[in-house]
């Protein structure tokens, strides 16, 4: 489980109902939250295509996750979670006046006060039929 995997096309669901979130301009980020050998729960960083560390980061999200790691394994558990690094010094840096990670899954996370700080969900644009 602990191989690196990108975040992959979406592809067509053929659904009655679709959601429309805003397109962050940030890096994409993913933290994947597994079992290590010990059976306790770890985690890793990474970019679109690698692993990252604090030091051998991209943009700081690497060294962010890490200072907050005991928190976002408490929130987030175990499973791959995909976001949107974004923030000043980031591509357009959507505004925002921190670094902030923005997650993908909305109906999971949205309004989670337990969320580390700097953390939120993708702007919701619409929900509804097709």
């Amino acid at each position: 489980m602990s191989e690196f995997q990108s975040f992959g096309k979406i592809l067509h669901i053929g659904k009655m109902y679709m959601s429309i979130t805003q397109k962050i301009h940030g890096s994409n980020a993913q933290i994947l939250i597994y079992k290590n050998e010990d059976g306790e729960l770890d985690l890793k960083t990474g970019s679109r295509s690698r692993w990252i560390i604090p030091g051998d980061d991209n943009y700081g999200f690497a060294k962010f996750v890490y200072e907050n790691k005991e928190q976002f394994i408490s929130v987030l558990g175990e499973g791959r979670h995909f976001g949107e690094w974004a923030g000043p010094g980031i591509n357009a840096g959507e505004g925002l006046t921190e670094k902030t990670l923005i997650l993908f899954n909305w109906r999971r996370w949205k309004d989670n006060p337990d969320l580390p700080k700097n953390v939120t969900t993708a702007p919701v644009l619409y929900v509804g039929k097709l």
